[in-house]
C-alpha cells in the first residue's frame, strides 16, 4: 500500500509540474498581453481625456487647448496653452474690428500692433468664435503671447451682434 501511494504520489507531482510548466508560460504569455493592451489603453485612454478636456474648453469658450505629444519610449507630454483654432481672418467688420481693439486696449494695454494674429475655431451662420493673439511682453507665457476668445453673436431679431470676450 505504501509503494502505491508513493507512486500516485509521484504521478501527481509529474502531472502538476507539467501543468505548472504549461501554466506559467500561459501566464507569461498573458501579462505580455496585458502589457501591450495597457499600452494601447493608456494612450487611447490619455487620448480620451484630451478630447474631452478640449469639448469642455470650447464649450466654455476658452481660448486654449490641451494638446498630447507622444515622445519616444512611450512617454507623453500634455501642454495646456495651445491657442484654440486655426490662423485666419476675422469676420468682424470695421466697426467691431475698431470695439474689439477697444477692449483689448483698455482692459489689457494691448494695441493694434500688437495683434500677433487671429485664429479661427469655427464660423458658423450665426455664430463666429475667434481668438486674438497678441504679442506681450508682460505675459507669462513662454512665447510672450496673450490672448482672449473673442464670440460674436448675430442677433437676427435685433439686427445685431453681441460680442463677448472670454479669457
Amino acid at each position: 500500500m505504501v509503494v502505491a501511494a508513493q507512486s500516485d504520489s509521484a504521478a501527481s507531482h509529474r502531472f502538476f509540474s507539467k501543468h505548472k510548466e504549461y501554466s506559467m508560460k500561459k501566464l507569461v504569455l498573458f501579462l505580455v498581453f496585458l502589457s501591450v493592451l495597457s499600452g494601447c489603453t493608456l494612450r487611447n485612454s490619455m487620448d480620451g481625456v484630451v478630447v474631452t478636456q478640449n469639448k469642455d474648453l470650447e464649450r466654455a469658450g476658452r481660448p486654449v487647448r490641451v494638446a498630447y505629444t507622444k515622445q519616444p519610449g512611450g512617454i507623453g507630454n500634455l501642454d495646456y496653452g495651445v491657442w484654440a483654432g486655426q490662423p485666419g481672418t476675422t469676420v468682424a467688420n470695421k466697426q467691431y474690428r475698431d470695439f474689439i481693439f477697444n477692449y483689448f486696449e483698455t482692459k489689457c494695454g494691448l494695441k493694434k500692433s500688437d495683434l500677433k494674429e487671429v485664429r479661427i475655431v469655427s464660423h458658423n451662420k450665426t455664430v463666429w468664435y475667434e481668438v486674438w493673439v497678441f504679442n506681450d511682453e508682460k505675459s507669462i507665457r513662454p512665447d510672450k503671447t496673450s490672448g482672449r476668445s473673442v464670440i460674436m453673436k448675430y442677433i437676427p431679431e435685433e439686427n445685431s451682434t453681441d460680442v463677448t470676450f472670454v479669457e
